[in-house]
């Protein structure tokens, strides 16, 4: 057995050259690889082609084969276990597991027959103890692990680092862990002291460094360190922006800086962040807004106001949503029922729009990158911030765009894509590609489909035995691939 999975680890390498078609040059690695099937009667057998050419980089020899996540490597199965390979086609994990879960921090959860445990992304597995029940993946180099129902953590050399003393635990985060004992929350260090004693109320979310958190019923700041940096005495605190928060104290609202000294004393009846030198407050029933040093500069006039996003903000105003710039004018009149802030980076901002039934998307100077003219706007993304994008439906059309608003796929696709490679511009459904006019791709590559004994092929004859000489080199006992170069042989002779 060993020796076998050796020979197909060389053949799995070796094969990416054989696709190239000429004077041995190797098959175009792009950083779009997609997984595609072809058909036969043995069953169905993956490969990974580059979606914009059709061109073959992986050779389908896999019983199944899974996206490329962001580290470059993929699972794929073979002989019903899985293994992972590169874009060359190379295993850097043998295929013998049952189960592997995708890559975090460096490292896959594995499980075989008779074990379970983490392989690192050269395949160097590390056994869990016999002891552990469940575990979690890793990041920052531990992972939680459950013994006797609690919680603990394991490091990357199997060992526990933190005695499971806890009901539950989350993943660490600059060092630190949030976990749990009698439903009261606390935060752990890497060396298993505990930073802040379980006793807040909700688990905090850090913001520029701090967490506003809540212990027995008083909000105060705590540091990235752990420690509260501002003691729990507020009756309701937000985040720190531009270096200031609000917080309640006597049922009004005012800011502290990061000592906890109030900068702005408590006087409003609601509060928003600051961004730069301007936050949202409200003085009895309306909305207004304040510079740092607390003076109204934007006179309280608005039903609601949100926080500053670049150079506009939303208002609310009989009703409506409008925008207002930095001076308190108004930029866009108040006619949109809803408005909501998607994405804030610098020149990246864009805002989702409704009114009477329709959506657009408008960016931060105020103008639309697409009109009020849309059924459904959705943002999407799979599994990687860096592939989020935008869909829009009209007419029960789909379309794609990217975060800037720039169009990748235009909106004549018949229904949401399965997957979307922004770079190529290229939408998958189910097992169809689609160009950036929204187009079909012609299947200009080998896509056998059994019929019993008919089939069709949509890549010259050369190029796809080719490609399955190549996966019956990678397996020699793959029956798909050699009844696949029967009927090809068949139909050279005709």
């Amino acid at each position: 057995m060993e020796k076998f999975v050796i020979s197909l680890l060389l053949t799995a390498c070796l094969s990416v050259g054989m696709m190239a078609g000429s004077k041995g040059k190797n098959a175009e690695i792009r950083e779009d690889l997609h997984p595609y099937a072809v058909k036969t009667p043995g069953g169905q057998r993956y490969g990974y082609i580059v979606p914009q050419t059709g061109v073959w980089v992986i050779p389908p020899s896999f019983e199944q084969a899974l996206p490329f996540e962001a580290n470059g490597l993929a699972k794929v199965m073979q002989d019903g276990k899985f293994g992972v390979i590169d874009k060359k086609g190379c295993f850097v994990v043998k295929p013998v597991y049952q189960m592997i879960s995708p890559f975090q921090d460096g490292m896959a959860m594995v499980q075989t027959e008779q074990d379970w445990g983490f392989i690192d992304e050269r395949g160097a597995f590390i056994a869990m103890p016999g002891t552990v029940e469940s575990g979690q993946l890793f990041k920052e180099g531990l992972a939680g692990i459950q013994i006797n129902g609690q919680w603990g953590f394991l490091n990357r050399k199997g060992q526990i680092a933190v005695p499971a003393a806890f009901d539950s635990v989350h993943e660490f985060e600059n060092g630190l862990a949030a976990v749990v004992i009698n439903n009261k929350w606390g935060y752990v260090n890497k060396e298993g002291n505990l930073t802040i004693t379980p006793d807040l109320d909700a688990k905090p979310s850090f913001y520029n460094g701090y967490a506003a958190a809540s212990q027995n019923g008083r909000w105060g700041y705590l540091s990235e360190v752990g420690s509260w940096a501002v003691e729990p005495r507020f009756e309701a605190a937000l985040g720190f922006f531009s270096g200031l928060a609000a917080v309640k104290e006597n049922g009004k609202w005012g800011f502290i800086d990061s000592t906890g000294s109030l900068v702005i004393e408590p006087q409003f009846d609601g509060a928003g962040s600051f961004e730069q030198d301007l936050a949202p407050v409200k003085l009895g029933a309306q909305w207004g807004y304040i510079n740092r040093q607390g003076q109204v500069v934007i006179a309280p006039q608005f039903e609601r106001a949100a926080v500053f996003s670049g150079k506009l903000a939303q208002v609310v105003s009989q009703g409506r949503w409008g925008f207002i710039n930095r001076l308190g004018k108004m930029k866009i009149p108040p006619q949109y029922e809803d408005v909501r802030l998607w994405n804030s980076q610098p020149g990246q901002m864009l805002y989702w729009i409704s009114s009477g039934g329709k959506y657009g998307l408008m960016d931060g100077n105020g103008l639309f990158l697409l009109p009020l003219v849309f059924d459904e706007i959705k943002q999407l993304n799979f599994k990687n911030p860096d592939l989020e994008y935008i869909a829009v439906c009209r007419e029960q059309k789909y379309g794609i765009l990217n975060m800037r608003g720039e169009w990748i796929i235009q909106p004549v696709l018949w229904r949401l894509p399965d997957a979307v490679y922004l770079a190529s511009k290229i939408a998958v459904i189910y097992e169809d590609f689609y160009g950036a006019d929204g187009a079909k791709i012609q299947q200009h590559y080998a896509n056998l489909t059994a019929s019993g004994y008919r089939f069709q092929l949509n890549l010259q004859y050369e190029a796809a035995l080719s490609a399955f000489r190549a996966a019956q080199q990678i397996n020699p006992q793959d029956q798909a691939a050699s009844w696949a170069i029967n009927q090809l042989l068949l139909q050279l002779k005709q």
